[in-house]
């Protein structure tokens, strides 16, 4: 899940200690472990980091083991870089990532114009592309999961419960958020890159709908589009896309004015 900010009792003091990082600051909770803006010092020179936990149930243990297994896996300009993890006597597993200022996708994005949404949507396939090429089902796409930093560059984050078909860790059970989640997913069935691709078309149908900038009422997706949509989340997972790259290319064609879904 995405982080959220709430009334949540931290289980980290400020200023306390996970290996070699101290705690700045409480980011917020979400379904997936707590998160913390961390610093470590070494010899001349501070890093800054987002560290995260879990409950300490084996499950829970087990997610962020996954999750550190396949960052390690993923160097992709639009997914935050693993910088270190492992177990602290307090706080169990751990996580630290690149730590990114950045709001939710969809609140980002309010007040940009549909071509530049698109070309995010872009950026965001390369992203699970770049991890369906290394195995990987990242299995919960949505708009919470997909952060805008405050350069502008969109970063798809939390893999906790993503599969590496290389190693086929313990599958957890998978997740179902309402709307994003694919059929197969929901149903129990069995998961492969379409389920991502699947997510992908919601997120690209949440972005083809939202207000254009000066325009109370929201204008109908246009027909080229609603059939790139239509595809990629047909139920039947074998009528999809069958690659995210080839998803992206029936965007960029849509954006250069040609119509088409191949």
């Amino acid at each position: 899940g995405g982080i959220k900010r709430s009334a949540f009792e931290p289980s980290l003091n400020l200023g306390t200690r996970v290996a070699d990082w101290q705690v700045h600051a409480f980011l917020g909770v979400g379904g997936m472990g707590e998160v913390y803006a961390v610093k470590r010092e070494g010899d001349g020179f501070t890093q800054s980091g987002a560290l995260k936990i879990g409950p300490l149930d084996p499950v829970e243990q087990a997610r962020l083991f996954n999750e550190r297994f396949l960052l390690a896996k993923l160097e992709h300009p639009n997914i935050p870089r693993l910088i270190d993890g492992g177990t602290d006597p307090h706080a169990g597993a751990f996580i630290v990532m690149e730590l990114v200022d950045g709001k939710p996708l969809l609140e980002a994005l309010r007040g940009c114009d549909l071509k530049e949404r698109l070309i995010d949507m872009i950026d965001l396939i390369s992203a699970v592309a770049h991890a369906h090429a290394k195995l990987i089902v990242h299995r919960d796409i949505k708009p919470s999961n997909i952060l805008i930093d405050e350069q502008g560059r969109l970063r798809l984050i939390d893999f906790g419960v993503g599969l590496d078909f290389e190693t086929e860790p313990t599958d957890f059970s998978s997740p179902s958020t309402p709307g994003y989640a694919a059929p197969e997913q929901r149903l129990g069935g069995t998961v492969t890159v379409a389920a991502d691709i699947y997510a992908l078309g919601r997120v690209l149908l949440d972005l083809s709908e939202m207000d254009e900038p000066g325009r109370p009422l929201r204008r109908p997706v246009p027909s080229d589009l609603g059939a790139i949509i239509s595809k990629a989340t047909a139920q039947n997972p074998s009528k999809r896309y069958e690659s995210a790259d080839a998803l992206a290319d029936d965007i960029r064609r849509f954006l250069n004015g040609q119509a088409g879904s191949s």
